[in-house]
């Protein structure tokens, strides 16, 4: 444990980082994934891979924006080419992660305090259309 004097001390930065997350899916082709009547399933809430998901970040904030576990927020939001239809949806927060982010003794930047914000989307019917313009964007920053 450092104690430093009050002339020593280093600024610390809070943050406030909304990440959406966005489930990724098993590679099934739909037409092999039958419901009980016959009719292809809804493979965008049927066949999730647990545990396994990208976020997107969707705001920063320097101050906290008070979201509790479980209120709904509403988002407008629009990735991709101007091809890409916008985005309009409810999202829950889920969680919340915090971090700490030292800086080393070298650099001049302040400590950093994160508080990430996790929401999921209420309606599941945009998930595969995200998910495909997110791995879009990723194969193109490569």
């Amino acid at each position: 444990m450092t104690i430093h004097s009050g002339a020593g001390l280093k600024k610390t930065m809070f943050e406030y980082v909304i990440e959406l997350v966005v489930p990724s899916f098993e590679d099934v082709n739909t037409e092999d994934v039958k419901a009980e009547d016959g009719n292809p399933e809804d493979v965008s809430t049927e066949k999730l891979i647990s545990g396994n998901f990208s976020t997107v970040t969707l705001a920063t904030y320097n101050f906290n924006p008070g979201l509790e576990v479980g209120e709904s927020v509403w988002i407008s939001e629009h990735w991709g080419t101007w091809e890409d239809e916008p985005f309009n949806f409810e999202a829950v927060v889920t969680r919340y992660r915090k971090e700490i982010i030292p800086c080393r003794k070298s650099e001049s930047k302040p400590d950093v305090f994160r508080i990430v914000i996790f929401l999921e989307a209420v309606e599941k019917d945009n998930l595969a259309r995200m998910r495909e313009i997110i791995r879009r964007l990723n194969s193109s920053n490569k």
